[in-house]
């Protein structure tokens, strides 16, 4: 066998390579303690080398390890190597692009300006270089502690600056705690100012510190074990620390040591004894050091006390708790505040005694009237705002809510007379009506009368509705006399500002007595009262209701008319709800009608309105109901005006109503529905419930949608007892059983499609999982219809049908792109997947790049046909495809360079992507930071945000494919969701990508009229045949109104707009014979708007880079308006209307970048900056890598028509 030989011919390259780069065990050893050698040679090994393996080949011995000097140099080159990157960090080399943007903004500035900006930065850098000078630690460790080490460096960096920011202090100690676990002898390594960070920024007390004592303890132990000396304040925190950490015996025993050292004569130490002792229990020794503490240190603070005064307290010690107070009273004299007098007097109210807090209270009282005399003076303002802050205090503390009680109504007798008004003792009677407190309420009336003080009539109103919800007759009848009072004195009120509007007593005056049907009022009280309101109407006319007492009902709306005080929907609501069930829901229709669109004021409804809408409804279409069975909308009407109303309404009270949407009023608009048999109209009321109100279905819908679809083959009964038979029925419960089985094997199917996605439908938070209920029961409601609809009629017909009378006119353009059902992305899309990469510097030129392109296409499709044939296939590609990897890295690049500009290492890079296609994108920028930046790479997480289901599916199946890609599996999240759906703040800087997506967002239609040049939307609507009718109207829809308003507001240059032009031109050019009366559609980008309105709401830190085309060719006609295409057998069909078949067609808008640049900026306050697609491409991509060997570049020349828009 040869003799072993270490000559690097019998070892490969790579072996080699790694032999010489990875340290041996005996270095690994040197480096945590001991400097390396110079170099790898040992003395008691001898070298040799042969010439070959044959046996007897002669051997030399060598003098040396003949590898030293090679290792040495390959030593040399990787520290100089790490030297220029670690320079390169240091520096933080500027990218040229931002460096030319902040030479345009400086250059915008005046010199003054500009030199206040630039000394202000000198100064910053100063001052940051001062605070962090010193703080790194200097190291020589293995490889794999180095990470660590870098990120503990750049956590006392970032503390060091900004020591007092919560997550600076996090994450210092999370680096800490590990560096001491895996870093041997760290404490001797760590520098002063690196132990000063530490100290100052886990000593702070802050509810942000929760940690506070134990990291305390645990860097004292650290400091002390490393050898350092500590402060006199750090070894007392490190006492309070044991203390605080349970260890009380151990902390007094350590504090009893430390009595005869230097810190054991300072105050500080003794108050830390008299605290602990107190804590502790010890009482005699904490009154002893208390005593020493105030002789020897008499300017100390004496608020020492409380502390053994509670304690005191706790042991039912009173005479000495009550002795501690009087000394602390006298000792603060004037100084003693209410904070003082808050704590000593719930500290006796907790021990049970009130006769003590009593008086306590009365001397906070008593103190505070004799300090403050001037009711506008700071200090009166204190005391008042104490006073209110101390009556919450003292009931939230729940000892006994009597004896609170009746101790705060006897200091309100001692109350200073500047506080005698009526908002202090509204505050306290608003605390005691919470608590239910009748009757000390009803004595803070009293005693604002005997003060002179006139109570509110809200807060009296407040006392009649507890009166009335306690059912209590006596309380009733104390309610029914001071609300009659309270509308009498309004009575008398209207009528002397009638006659002295009219100049005499010519009206006779109105009693609340005189009824015409002789209904008994209660006698009035003999205490004058405030007038009533509205809501003092509302009140009774809710407590009658409930009682079934209309005929007083009737006789509130009759004087309320006298009161002369408009109607609100408050009291409406009381009044429907009163006539639905004295005559029926054709009655409450009447009066609803009335009271919006007859009377003067007109009242505005709310949602408390439809829902007594809603009842009136489930009763009218309940068959076994005959006697109401007319006079009142269908479901599809009402559910019409709701959407109208609610369209009125403003963005704040939509989000409003969002929230007081119940599950119960849910619930009865679907009852309505499924009584009336109306299947079409539940699927559009589910949709439209989710797009309005934000609301989802829940299992107990699905089981009305069962039911209701198990009943369809039966006549409906049109009494109770014909209903029950029907339910007993084996028929029907067979038709349930198999309508479950089909509603079971839709949740099977979909439960396979998520997992091929890679979906767990388990682990879905709970707004995925009520959008996964809408998808469901949507279409099992659509399989009925479908198998119920008959031959010559369309089940979407129907749909649209059921949502033009529903107020949900036409179907929206973003509809036909993405509706999961039957939209052009969901269902027809496929992307082009080229294959390998092109390899351009092989390619001749342009054109046969254009011929190769060509031949992948064909062989693409013709794949594709072999699994299924299909001549409207909807084929399209995009850069990223097209030109992969190069399109992706200069989009990394670009991602990197300004991560690392501005955000590393104090955040993550956090890249979003908004419609990723087949996910090439990200798995090239992913593939990239991994191989060029696995620093920045262990700081990165990638969301992709889509709404089509099947692309979802696709990008997760692109994720898995293969062992690379895998890699990315925990570093992505696919978020399978409309982002006008996003409903999750995201506080975190981040990159939002947005590549082609913005030709495909939805747009209006608007025309002017040409002499008015008063705007016009159009709107779309589609007849029993499927045709499309397209109509104009003067209203505005918020949305497109809000645009217009915004584009004049942000727009400063002019753009392009039907309007333009010659005034005078127009007017002749719309009087020329068959000229239309209105000028040609300009589209406008509403659904771009609402996208940089999510962006400002949840993304408040995002950077947007987004790329899309500016013009477009075979545009339809008018301004900014669409290429409307689709493909058949393989070639593209351009039509001249946006008017078509839904799925079928893909509709791509231009974008006005100049009009989307100032609009951003106007929504979200960032500025931008805006490049031509070759421009970015020449910046950020390595353009030689697309060079054909004729010098063309198609990643250049391509896509002219297409711009670029940044976040800077």
């Amino acid at each position: 066998m040869p003799p072993l030989s270490l000559r690097r011919l019998h070892i490969s390259p790579r072996t080699f390579q790694y032999a010489c780069r990875v340290p041996s065990a005996r270095f690994y050893a040197r480096s945590r303690g001991q400097p390396p050698p110079d170099d790898e040679d040992d003395d008691g090994i001898n070298w040799y080398e042969q010439d070959s393996l044959a046996p007897g080949a002669k051997r030399r011995r060598l003098s040396g390890n003949p590898q030293v000097e090679e290792a040495n140099e390959l030593r040399r080159k990787i520290r100089e190597l790490e030297d220029e990157l670690g320079k390169d960090r240091s520096s933080r080399a500027v990218d040229p692009a931002m460096a030319e943007v902040e030479k345009e903004m400086l250059n915008d500035l005046s010199d003054s300006e500009r030199q206040f900006i630039q000394e202000t930065a000198r100064k910053q850098k100063e001052e940051e270089h001062r605070l962090t000078e010193g703080v790194e630690v200097d190291w020589k460790l293995p490889q794999a502690d180095v990470p660590t080490m870098k990120r503990l460096n750049a956590s006392l960096r970032a503390a060091a600056i900004a020591n007092t920011d919560p997550e600076k202090r996090k994450s210092l100690w999370r680096w800490y705690s590990r560096c001491k676990q895996s870093v041997r002898h760290l404490g001797q390594m760590l520098p002063d100012r690196a132990w000063e960070v530490l100290w100052t920024t886990q000593s702070i007390e802050s509810p942000t510190n929760p940690d506070r004592a134990a990291h305390m303890k645990a860097l004292l132990e650290d400091m002390v074990a490393a050898g350092r000396t500590l402060a006199p304040a750090q070894r007392l925190a490190y006492l309070e620390a044991v203390f605080l950490e349970g260890q009380r015996d151990k902390a007094l025993e350590l504090w009893h040591k430390e009595a005869g050292s230097d810190i054991g004569r300072t105050p500080e130490y003794l108050e830390l004894g008299v605290r602990m002792h107190a804590l502790s229990g010890r009482l005699d020794e904490a009154q002893h050091r208390l005593e020493v503490l105030l002789d020897k240190h008499r300017t100390w603070d004496p608020r020492i006390i409380l502390p053994v005064l509670n304690a005191h307290n706790e042991r039912s010690n009173f005479h000495q708790a009550w002795a501690l107070y009087l000394h602390l009273r006298n000792r603060l004299s004037s100084d003693m505040s209410m904070t003082d007098y808050d704590t000593v007097t719930l500290s006796f109210l907790a021990a049970g005694r009130k006769d003590l807090a009593l008086a306590a209270f009365r001397d906070m009282m008593l103190c505070g009237k004799s300090a403050t005399k001037d009711p506008k003076s700071k200090e009166f303002q204190a005391l008042y705002q104490m006073s209110l802050e101390r009556m919450g205090a003292i009931q939230s503390l729940s000892v006994d809510a009597s004896e609170v009680n009746s101790v705060s109504l006897e200091a309100l007798t001692f109350l200073p007379r500047p506080f005698q008004n009526k908002f202090f003792y509204a505050s306290w009677l608003k605390k005691l009506i919470g608590m239910g407190e009748l009757d000390a309420a009803s004595r803070v009336v009293e005693l604002m009368y005997e003060r002179g003080v006139n109570p509110d009539p809200k807060h009296v109103n407040g006392l009649i509705g507890a009166w009335l919800r306690t059912g209590h007759a006596l309380y009733k009848e104390r309610a029914e006399q001071m609300a009659w009072s309270m509308i009498q004195e309004r009575l008398d009120f209207a009528w002397r500002r009638r006659n002295k509007k009219e100049g005499g007593e010519s009206r006779t005056k109105v009693s609340v007595h005189q009824t015409e049907d002789g209904i008994p009022i209660p006698k009035f009280l003999q205490r004058p009262l405030p007038p009533a309101t509205i809501e003092t109407f509302s009140i009774l006319a809710l407590h009658y209701l409930r009682r079934g007492m209309y005929e007083h009902v009737t006789h509130l709306k009759k004087t309320l008319r006298e009161a002369e005080i408009p109607v609100n929907s408050y009291f409406m609501n009381h009044v429907l709800y009163a006539e639905l069930r004295r005559r029926g829901p054709a009655d409450a229709w009447k009066k609803f009608e009335n009271y919006t669109r007859n009377s003067e004021p007109k009242v505005a409804p709310d949602l408390e309105t439809f829902a007594c809408l809603w009842e009136c409804e489930k009763r009218y279409v309940d068959k076994s109901k005959t006697s109401v069975q007319r006079g009142f909308p269908t479901p599809r009407f009402l559910f019409g005006r709701m959407v109208e109303w609610h369209s009125q309404l403003s963005s704040k009270d939509k989000a409003r109503t969002r929230d007081y949407l119940t599950s119960e009023m849910y619930d009865q608009i679907m009852d309505c529905f499924c009584l009336d048999r109306d299947l079409a109209g539940c699927l559009i009321t589910m949709h439209a419930l989710k797009f309005r109100f934000g609301a989802y279905p829940d299992e107990n819908i699905a089981r009305k949608l069962v039911l209701l679809i198990a009943r369809l083959p039966f006549i409906e009964g049109d009494t109770p007892k014909k209903r029950r038979r029907i339910s007993a029925d084996v028929q029907h419960k067979r038709n349930v059983a198999k309508v479950t089985l089909v509603l079971e094997m839709l949740v099977n199917r979909r439960r396979e499609a998520a997992a091929e996605r890679g979906v767990d439908m388990d682990t879905l938070d709970d707004l995925d999982r009520a959008g996964e209920n809408l998808s469901l029961f949507s279409e099992l409601v659509m399989v009925v219809l479908e198998r119920s609809t008959p031959q010559d009629e369309r089940v979407e017909d129907i749909v649209q049908a059921a949502a033009s009378v529903m107020g949900v006119e036409g179907i929206p353009i973003d509809d036909s792109l993405y509706n999961p059902s039957y939209g052009y992305f969901s269902k027809q899309v496929v992307i082009f997947t080229p294959g390998e990469p092109f390899d351009f510097s092989t390619i001749r030129d342009e054109p046969e790049f254009h011929r190769l392109l060509g031949e992948r296409y064909t062989a693409f499709e013709d794949a594709l046909d072999e699994k299924e044939f299909n001549e409207t296939r909807q084929l399209w590609h995009t850069p990223t495809e097209l030109f992969r990897p190069y399109y992706g890295e200069a989009i990394a690049r670009y991602l990197v360079t300004n991560y690392k500009l501005s955000l590393f290492p104090y955040h993550d890079l956090l890249i979003y992507e908004m419609g990723a296609g087949n996910g090439t994108l990200m798995l090239n920028i992913l593939d990239y930071i991994r191989a060029t930046d696995p620093e920045v790479y262990a700081r990165t997480k990638f969301r992709v945000i889509e709404i089509s289901s099947s692309l979802a599916s696709l990008q997760a199946q692109q994720l898995h494919r293969t062992a690379h890609s895998r890699g990315h599996a925990d570093k992505v999240d696919i978020v399978n969701r409309s982002i006008f759906d996003w409903n999750t703040y995201i506080s975190s800087p981040c990159f939002f990508l947005a590549l082609e997506v913005f030709d495909n967002f939805a747009h209006d239609a608007i025309r002017y009229d040409p002499f008015t040049e008063q705007p016009l939307q159009g709107t779309a609507l589609i007849d029993a045949h499927g045709d499309f009718y397209e109509f104009y109207s003067n209203d505005l829809d918020p949305v497109a109104a809000r645009f217009l308003r915004v584009r004049d507001a942000a727009c400063a240059g002019p753009y392009n707009h039907p309007l333009r032009g010659p005034r005078l031109l127009r007017h002749l050019r719309a009087r020329m014979p068959l000229a239309g009366n209105l000028t040609e559609p300009e589209y406008i980008p509403t659904r771009l708007m609402q996208f940089f309105d999510v962006l400002a709401k949840y993304f408040p830190a995002h950077r947007l880079v987004t790329s899309d085309f500016h013009s477009l060719p075979d545009a339809v006609r008018g301004v900014n308006a669409p290429v409307v295409q689709t493909r058949y057998k393989r070639r593209t069909v351009p039509v001249s209307t946006p008017l078509v078949q839904q799925g079928y067609f893909d509709i791509l808008f231009p974008t006005d970048f100049n009009v989307m640049e100032d609009i951003y900026r106007a929504v979200t306050g960032k500025l931008t900056r805006v490049l031509s697609h070759e421009d970015f491409l020449k910046r950020w991509a390595y353009v030689e890598d697309t060079q054909t060997r004729s010098g063309e570049n198609p990643l250049l020349s391509w896509y002219k028509n297409a711009s670029v828009i940044i976040t800077v």
